[in-house]
């Protein structure tokens, strides 16, 4: 019986460290990230996540439109966040040029950056993000 117990003791206490870091994680995620290694220099992107869904926004986002020079949801769809891989299952329209759904490695995530890497046909994209509202955030004046 000691040495069940000696066995399961540490079992539980990993389940448990792991649990919590994947709640630390998804909730790091959830508001609204400026993406600062942008696709195009002179456009502005923006993932907001919610419980369930990601909306990728960019400047002029609706290619159909009329250009204004407002931020537009181009895409959205469901995510989901395991083992340090973000999976979101966006429509396959282009974001501005750019393609966002996926499969994409956490290659770090506090509560102020985040930081992907994805493999595509044309190589390998990383893209660094701050959240809006952080200290560090970067301004455009």
């Amino acid at each position: 019986m000691k040495n069940s117990f000696k066995i399961f003791l540490p079992l539980i206490a990993l389940i448990l460290i792991f649990n919590s870091c994947k709640k630390q994680n998804q909730e790091y995620l959830l508001g609204e990230w400026n993406l600062i290694s942008k696709p195009v220099q002179e456009l502005e992107y923006k993932w907001y996540f919610n419980s369930s869904k990601v909306y990728v926004m960019a400047t002029d986002g609706n290619e159909n439109e009329a250009a204004t020079g407002e931020l537009d949801t181009c895409s959205f769809g469901a995510y989901i966040l395991k083992n340090g891989v973000l999976t979101m299952a966006l429509k396959e329209a282009p974001c501005r040029g750019s393609v966002f759904n996926g499969d994409w490695d956490i290659q770090g995530l506090t509560e102020e950056y985040m930081t992907l890497r994805r493999e595509t046909s044309s190589g390998t994209q990383w893209y660094e993000f701050t959240k809006k509202g952080s200290e560090n955030e970067e301004t455009t004046e």
